[in-house]
């Protein structure tokens, strides 16, 4: 009786054994992904986009890779870029109908990575910026057609968001938008960024806010002052990178952290 189960275990064993193989074996000799030359049309026949595609064992789908350039209806090239694993990886460029640079900028993973820039039509310059895992980092400048700043949109992001404004070069006064409570600002402008010492005052002159910016972003000791003159315990403190760390007291607690605009 032994003797059967121990026969039945060893055949069990092998017959495993024998199907690891060939499993392993199959994988090994599967043939390698293929590079084709591929195109995809619009619907009037006309090419829109050609490049390279790694085509699958099995019939898998082909997922593009490398260089594809793309074609409007009309014949005109309209953008190139790479792929990586079917995904966007590497430098792209766009062009207007007429040839004339629309953006240009780079993909990582298929998230945009890196400098990015963009014109009007005409080309005048529309913005340029950086993105970080697809995601707007650092100065953004938006430009109108002729040329002047979009100050709604420019300004300093961090995850996509805006966190600080951005201005001209020197020392100046700006009036606080009356959305912001009015008011006005004296403030030091380096690269486009606040940079240095900063006082803000309410309407009726009273004292607002005192404190130092670190390339657009709030940093050390900032005071705030409620209307009626008394200090704003919630929103003074002491900043790093933007966001509070410690209390007007000093003392660290999570719970005041917080981004201030």
């Amino acid at each position: 009786m032994r003797a059967r189960t121990t026969a039945a275990a060893l055949l069990a064993l092998l017959s495993a054994c024998a199907a690891a193989c060939a499993a392993a074996c199959a994988a090994a000799c599967a043939p390698a992904p293929r590079e084709v030359q591929a195109r995809t049309h619009h619907a009037s026949g006309t090419l829109e986009s050609e490049g390279l595609a790694l085509e699958g064992a099995g019939g898998a789908e082909p997922v593009r890779t490398g260089t594809w350039t793309y074609w409007l209806e009309d014949g005109t090239r309209s953008a190139t870029g790479a792929w990586k694993d079917g995904v966007e990886d590497g430098p792209w460029t766009w062009w207007y109908p007429d040839g004339s640079p629309m953006a240009e900028g780079a993909y990582r993973a298929g998230l945009e990575s890196g400098r990015w820039t963009s014109w009007h039509p005409g080309g005048a310059l529309e913005s340029a910026g950086a993105y970080l895992e697809g995601h707007r980092e650092g100065v953004w400048i938006f430009r109108r057609p002729d040329g002047s700043i979009d100050a709604e949109r420019t300004g300093v992001y961090q995850d996509d968001l805006e966190v600080g404004e951005w201005h001209e070069e020197g020392e100046v006064t700006l009036d606080v938008p009356p959305e912001k409570g009015g008011g006005r600002e004296r403030v030091t402008f380096r690269g486009g960024l606040r940079h240095g010492p900063s006082k803000s005052w309410y309407p009726d002159g009273a004292r607002r806010s005192e404190g130092d910016w670190a390339l657009g972003l709030r940093t050390g000791v900032w005071s705030f002052w409620n209307e009626d003159g008394s200090l704003d315990a919630e929103r003074s403190g002491r900043y790093q990178r933007h966001e509070r760390v410690a209390d007007a007291k000093g003392t660290k607690d999570a719970k005041v952290t917080g981004r201030v605009r």
